[in-house]
């Protein structure tokens, strides 16, 4: 919570409440506990662990219609298995050019995810640099085609980069894919945080239904 000096926060739970709560209630709030312990134990935090943070333990939830509820932070990577390590940049302009490490465990399907770059308007100049610096095994880099200039230019410096065609469908396959990974998100990577919160499936303007594709703003 972001701390103001001229408000006072006052944090409670069902637990303040627990002598006024009916049998019934406290099954259902148990029942609810050991759905949302199992989903963080097989690592899929989904509806069950929104609805105990929520009602449980009084703590924000994730937004309704959020596509990928199945992340956590990490610290550090593991190191008794063996990591298929690669990068991802998506080109910007006016909107951030990110670079993005991807290590994923293919034997616990596990992917972890750090943020290295999101920034506007950056030089591709100094993307090499940093990619230099930081992909020290020359791991592949997957990167939007549509700028074959600047995918030319890291290749030209020697980085072992190559375009990634986006056809009909394909943002949904990789939604559907990633979907089947217990994800791991660096806790500095901030951007990559937020915008896992707030991707969503867009909403039919009548009914307000989710439909199968994500909203627009935030592709």
């Amino acid at each position: 919570y972001d701390i103001r000096k001229d408000c006072k926060i006052i944090h409670s739970t069902f637990y303040d409440n627990i002598q006024n709560l009916s049998t019934g209630q406290l099954d259902e709030l148990k029942q609810a506990k050991k759905k949302a312990e199992a989903e963080d134990r097989a690592g899929k935090r989904g509806y069950w662990f929104n609805w105990w943070q929520v009602y449980g333990l009084g703590l924000p939830g994730m937004l309704e219609g959020v596509i990928f509820q199945n992340w956590q932070e990490y610290l550090s990577l593991p190191e008794d298995v063996d990591l298929y390590q690669m990068f991802v940049i998506d080109w910007g302009g006016n909107d951030p050019t990110t670079l993005t490490e991807l290590n994923i465990d293919g034997y616990n399907n596990r992917l972890y995810i750090k943020e290295h770059i999101y920034q506007p308007q950056i030089l591709n100049s100094k993307l090499i640099n940093y990619i230099q610096a930081v992909n020290t095994q020359n791991s592949v880099i997957v990167a939007d085609s549509a700028r074959k200039d600047k995918i030319f230019e890291l290749q030209m410096s020697g980085i072992n980069a190559h375009g990634a065609t986006k056809g009909e469908g394909s943002i949904i396959d990789g939604i559907e894919r990633m979907q089947e990974f217990i994800i791991f998100v660096h806790e500095d990577s901030e951007n990559v945080k937020s915008e896992f919160i707030n991707y969503k499936w867009a909403t039919d303007k009548i009914t307000e239904k989710p439909l199968n594709v994500p909203e627009d703003k935030n592709n």
